[in-house]
């Protein structure tokens, strides 16, 4: 087997005119394109390299002014070879709360007696054991590769960085890094022709390469690092084996870690280099082996694929820093008009529409996935366009239904978001793939399921159906037993949705659900909700997902999900470090100074929701007098936005991505909550 890797290229760098190899490679080859996210934005070389050894996410130590550093040096070293630097490498991962074992690869090539070979410093870094040392031979350069390989059971080949020229590796100054929030804001820079020229040179030493090697073996391209240190990109990917070159068709390969064609990740390649050289398993690694789908596209056909998969990532991500804060702007303007309006008993039309408007725009950035927006001039500004353009047709057909019923706007939004987001779980999840709201694919974060805004949002609608049914049914008088049965199915279809292993696969998702409906029983029962049913409740959720996670956990490996993972890190010792790292990730999603200012007003709202708890609980109430005063809000209503404010907060303590579910609760909740509360009102002073 021969592992060949480079980076800085591109499936959009692939023409069969100025990379020929690169492109037959294609032919009889499983394609993928491929994530290689480590902990920074982008992804330098050495780290890339290394996470082939480590199978996670592992850090590499700075060049000077946070440029790339250089490719480490090899040098002899007790009649062997070693890295040069190997310490600075463990320093930099002293803090990696991946807790990545560096060297796994090289000690499990050692222990399974397998002859390997390591051409160029990439490549030692790739299988190096843990003092840094090669459990093998070391060549500086490509000559007499054929012979080489024949001699070794496994060869990995360094073939080089092709850079962008403002991003060279060891940049003394101006190295200009990326973060995530310059990401969502600004498009990826357009490839030189000097880059280009680098991805040829590239494809001409791979041409070398393979014209040497015997038609039998089993060949891994890998494109490890990004070209630059502003966007991170997907990369090129392909593996031939004896499988995929004897069908008549190539391949696209796959991964249960994303569940998407033709995506996989940096550390799913370990895992596959473990099936394919038939050694074990190691334990604590994040990636799954990699399995091929026929595909009957051509070669050119397939590239052309892979490369529009990456452009619809690379356009959706500058656009979701103005989608937010459009939306923010937006919704909190519509919600105060609202409310001034409200205090002046004055009713616009227009400021119902707007709050409609804003509940919209949430399922309005996935609906638009149906369509290519991507391949549209500025796709960027196309999408922020188009996704408008829907929320208002929306908007309008909620407004319209209002003239029915106060509560059949909100309602015809929410039932349509609950419906778009269930669907798209159950069915891949290739609307919230790459969407403004959901995960773009490079950033390596969620590849199926429900992700935490999205989840408040799915959860948000379906407290708000939940609420005008009960409503219904109490007007119906219908029995109290249908009710509760109704509450109940609500809630497993909401569970099942974000909580199953092959749907949502979220793991804190469910005990904040179940939180918010148990608040909704017990108050549409008009019971008391006690401390000793608090504590019953979360015992339950906790105790449910570790009920879900195992049986995910008692599925193959290669099948578990990131619940399965969570099991297992339970089973193996490693669930303090799991929790240790959500939690980080929670306190540091946000500057400290947002939390100093968020935490005193949640205080204040607990200390004031606390004084007037007679007064909100006479809200989820009827009146039984002989003249009831109309309310703006029908009780079961006022239910499920009290059900709301359970869900996000729970949800804030439980998952890590600290102040979205909160914000999208504000953002996307209130305006349904508040735009049938208008039309209510202004029926009430019509009357």
């Amino acid at each position: 087997m021969v592992v060949i890797g480079f980076s800085g290229v591109q499936w959009n760098h692939v023409d069969p005119q100025t990379t020929p190899h690169l492109a037959a490679f294609a032919q009889e080859a499983a394609s993928a394109n491929l994530v290689v996210r480590t902990l920074d934005t982008t992804t330098c070389p050495d780290a890339g390299w290394l996470m082939i050894n480590t199978g996670l996410r592992t850090a590499s130590p700075d060049g000077p002014g946070g440029s790339c550093a250089q490719m480490p040096a090899v040098i002899a070293s007790n009649g062997g070879t070693r890295i040069a630097n190997w310490q600075t490498f463990n320093d930099a991962n002293a803090s990696n709360a991946y807790k990545p074992q560096l060297g796994l690869l090289g000690r499990q090539l050692y222990e399974a007696k397998k002859k390997v070979a390591a051409v160029g410093s990439g490549a030692a870094l790739a299988v190096a054991d843990e003092s840094g040392s090669i459990p093998g031979e070391y060549f500086s350069d490509l000559s007499n590769i054929g012979s080489i390989v024949k001699n070794h059971d496994m060869t990995v080949v360094d073939l080089g960085a092709a850079r962008h020229p403002n991003w060279p590796l060891g940049q003394k100054e101006g190295a200009l890094a990326g973060s995530e929030f310059k990401a969502a804001f600004m498009p990826a820079p357009k490839a030189p022709e000097d880059l280009i020229n680098q991805v040829k040179g590239i494809d001409a030493r791979l041409g070398e390469i393979l014209s040497q090697l015997d038609p039998n073996t089993t060949v891994v391209l890998a494109s490890v690092a990004d070209s630059d240190q502003l966007t991170a990109r997907m990369q090129y990917f392909a593996v031939r084996t004896a499988a995929t070159k004897e069908s008549d068709v190539g391949a696209l390969a796959n991964t249960g870690s994303t569940r998407q064609l033709g995506i996989v990740q940096l550390t799913d390649l370990l895992p596959t280099l473990e099936k394919l050289l038939n050694i074990p398993y190691g334990k604590g690694i994040t990636g799954s082996p990699m399995w091929f789908s026929l595909d009957e596209r051509s070669a050119q056909e397939r590239i052309t694929y892979l490369t529009d998969v990456e452009q619809r990532a690379v356009s959706a991500r500058p656009a979701v820093g103005p989608f937010y804060i459009i939306f923010a702007l937006f919704a909190l303007s519509a919600l105060v008009v609202a409310f001034v309006e409200y205090r002046r008993r004055r009713w616009n039309s227009l400021t119902v529409f707007a709050l409609f408007f804003a509940a919209a725009l949430p399922v309005s950035t996935f609906l638009l996935n149906l369509i290519p927006w991507w391949q549209l001039p500025y796709a960027n500004f196309a999408l922020l366009g188009c996704v408008f353009l829907v929320a208002m047709a929306l908007a309008g057909v909620a407004s319209r239904l209002t003239i029915f019923n106060h509560l059949a706007g909100a309602l015809f939004i929410a039932t349509l978001t609950m419906l778009v987001l269930s669907l798209d779980a159950a069915l891949g999840s290739s609307l919230h793939f790459s969407s403004i709201m959901g995960d773009q694919p490079q950033s390596g974060g969620r590849f199926y399921g429900i992700s935490n805004a999205p989840f408040v949002v799915f959860a948000t609608s379906t407290l708000f159906a939940l609420g005008v049914v009960l409503n219904l049914l109490r007007k119906k008088s219908a029995p109290i037993h249908l009710r509760y049965a109704t509450i109940f199915l609500f809630a497993v279809f909401a569970v099942i949705i974000d909580g199953s292993p092959s749907i949502g696969a979220d793991f804190g998702g469910p005990p904040a659900l179940l939180m918010a409906f148990v608040a909704v029983l017990f108050l549409h029962a008009e019971q008391r909700l006690g401390f000793v049913h608090l504590f019953l409740i979360i015992v339950l959720g906790v105790g449910g997902m570790i009920g879900i996670s195992y049986l995910d956990w008692n599925r193959p490996e290669e099948d578990w999900s990131h619940l399965g993972r969570f099991f297992d890190s339970i089973v193996t010792g490693n669930v303090l470090s799991v929790i240790s790292r959500k939690f980080d990730w929670l306190i540091t999603s946000v500057p400290l100074a947002v939390w100093l200012i968020v935490l005193p007003i949640v205080a204040m709202g607990i200390w004031i929701a606390v004084k007037k708890r007679s007064k909100i609980l006479d809200l989820t109430r009827e009146h039984t007098g002989a003249v009831p005063a109309p309310k703006v809000f029908p009780p079961d209503i006022v239910i499920a936005l009290i059900g709301m404010v359970v869900l996000v907060f729970v949800g804030l303590v439980v998952n890590d991505s600290g102040l979205v579910l909160p914000m999208m609760g504000v953002l996307y909740g209130l305006p349904l909550w508040f735009g049938a509360a208008k039309i209510n009102a202004r029926q009430i002073s019509d009357n």
